[in-house]
């Protein structure tokens, strides 16, 4: 008789079944958590992006009016009034700083690929482009500074003029040639954001060196905006205060004194700042004796007015000296006349003691 195959009985505890089931649960719920954190993660930077989009987009359309104006300006400039370009220039000064620091507000939290950064590099290059371009025409023409006051700083040459022009067409043109890695970088990225195209100066010949040079040349010649220099010296002052004589206005006499001090009030009649403004006075004895040279220098702002103090002189009681102020001209002045003033100081003698 056959003998009957016994079957194998698995007899599995109750409880490694249930830690089977929990160890299946545990995992099922982490593969969840890292499929469910991977789609917020994605879903995150598609929102970054798309705000990055917006912000950058409206910066851009506000860029394509400032690359027009700086464009119509690049070509107009020198057919202008010296008040219309510098109301202009100090406009694209403010417009694009404002944009720079738009750019890189819209960079936090950063895009996809550094592309936050990477347009805040754009735009703030432009800003710099702007502000050599004001800084070499301003400087070139002497034209009052964004405050609106007048500026002293000394007049650029027609090459340092261009060499400012010059850096701030570099500028514009390799911030233009980053912008297509940027809106690529962006396009392909979670979100699939699409910056606008954003052309600054449309036109790329007006950003060549020969076209900087062209402009400056029609600048330092334009009949609009002549660059007038004119300096007057307006009073001259004593310390101490001369005593009041009937007579010649040249001869002053003084009390006894040990010391002189002169102060000058000059005039800027130009329409250009000047710096420096410079202005000596020279004391030279009757007799024998040296003579001493004194110097003082400052800086006007067009149509300004300053005071020039300067250092003390040294007197001898009982001597006759002769004074002469001279006053530097500005560098184009062509009208010098008054510039010098001289004038005989006698000093009165030490008063002697009483006799008892």
């Amino acid at each position: 008789m056959a003998r009957r195959r016994r079957r194998k009985s698995w007899n599995v505890s109750p409880r490694l079944l249930v830690v089977g089931v929990l160890i299946l649960i545990l995992l099922g719920l982490g593969v969840n958590g890292i499929i469910s954190s991977a789609r917020s993660s994605n879903s995150y930077e598609t929102l970054v992006n798309q705000s990055f989009g917006l912000q950058a987009n409206s910066i851009i359309s506000a860029q394509k009016i400032q690359g027009q104006q700086l464009g119509a300006l690049l070509v107009n400039a020198p057919s202008m009034t010296r008040s219309e370009l510098t109301q202009q220039l100090n406009a694209l000064l403010l417009t694009t700083d404002q944009s720079q620091k738009n750019a890189q507000r819209a960079a936090s939290p950063s895009p996809s690929g550094g592309a936050g950064s990477a347009f805040a590099s754009v735009v703030s290059d432009r800003a710099q482009g702007v502000t050599l371009i004001e800084q070499g025409i301003a400087g070139l023409l002497g034209l009052n500074g964004p405050s609106g006051t007048p500026t002293s700083v000394a007049l650029l040459s027609a090459t340092q003029s261009s060499a400012d022009l010059k850096q701030a067409a570099g500028l514009l043109s390799s911030a233009q040639r980053a912008l297509p890695a940027i809106r690529s970088s962006l396009v392909h990225a979670p979100g699939k954001v699409l910056l606008h195209r954003s052309p600054f100066v449309i036109d790329p010949s007006l950003l060549t060196n020969s076209s900087m040079d062209q402009l400056v040349s029609s600048l330092s010649t334009s009949s609009t905006l002549t660059v007038t220099q004119q300096l007057s010296l307006s009073t001259v002052s004593l310390t101490p205060t001369p005593l009041p004589v009937v007579g010649a206005t040249n001869t002053i006499t003084l009390p006894p004194a040990h010391s002189l001090t002169v102060t000058l009030v000059v005039t800027n009649n130009g329409n250009v700042g000047e710096n420096p403004v410079v202005a000596t006075a020279e004391l030279s004895p009757a007799g024998v004796g040296l003579s001493q040279r004194v110097k003082v220098s400052s800086s006007v702002g067009a149509g300004g007015v300053v005071s020039l103090v300067l250092p003390v002189l040294r007197l001898t009681p009982g001597t006759t000296v002769t004074l002469v102020v001279t006053l530097n001209p500005a560098p184009g002045q062509q009208d010098r006349t008054g510039l010098t003033r001289s004038f005989t100081v006698v000093v009165a003698p030490a008063s002697s003691p009483p006799k008892g």
